[in-house]
């Protein structure tokens, strides 16, 4: 996963947070607010990313509206 890599690769003094557009009403966030880029937090951020399932299509508009 690129994504994965990515976040492993984030500075432990980074914030960060994960959205998933689920479909076109419904925006998944892997937090309220942003985590630390610590162990914890990636660690979070894997486990949310593994659960999620890439379906449908990428427009993320009626799920920010």
């Amino acid at each position: 996963m690129n994504l994965a890599k990515e976040i492993n690769g984030l500075p432990a003094t980074a914030q960060f947070n994960l959205i998933f557009f689920v479909d076109r009403k419904t925006a998944k966030a892997l937090s309220p607010g942003l985590l630390p880029a610590d162990a914890s937090g990636k660690a979070k951020a894997i486990h949310f990313l593994r659960k999620m399932e890439p379906v449908g299509d990428t427009n993320p508009i009626p799920a920010l509206e």
